[in-house]
């Protein structure tokens, strides 16, 4: 009878824990920007943008201009809490947005900065998946209701 040889410690596979969607995994803080194309309500047109993955951040945040070029409406306006502690009321909506070949609709602030996009974790939470800033790539996250 033939055993399975031993795999050493290096050779074992990393095994996850849990993974909650729009999480950053791996506890390293690094930048992951992302290619991602935002498209208009009716499919019609799309503008094709990299976006810095911040899972510290709610929503994702478009320029403006891009947004409303395309026709996306603004439904309300809601005020945000910035990193430094400061308040700012920001233009909300929802925008179909594609990462990875998958296209959802996801809601997206109408940002003031037209150099400024960013990935929110309810975007990755939508999507289901989790960020790993060290390998530079998303991750499936485990799906719960």
């Amino acid at each position: 009878m033939m055993t399975q040889p031993r795999l050493t410690e290096q050779q074992q596979p990393f095994v996850y824990p849990l993974i909650l969607p729009g999480t950053t995994i791996g506890g390293q803080v690094e930048i992951l920007n992302v290619p991602l194309i935002v498209y208009s309500p009716d499919m019609s047109q799309s503008r094709s943008l990299v976006g810095m993955v911040d899972t510290g951040a709610l929503h994702t945040v478009i320029p403006a201009s891009i947004l409303e070029a395309l026709g996306i409406p603004v439904y309300t306006r809601r005020e945000y809490q910035l990193a430094d502690g400061s308040a700012v009321a920001m233009p909300l909506g929802s925008a179909p947005i594609e990462l990875e070949g998958e296209i959802i609709a996801v809601p997206a602030l109408f940002g003031a900065d037209p150099r400024n996009i960013l990935i929110g974790a309810t975007t990755l939470a939508t999507f289901g998946w989790a960020s790993d800033p060290k390998h530079r790539r998303f991750i499936p996250a485990d799906l719960t209701l």
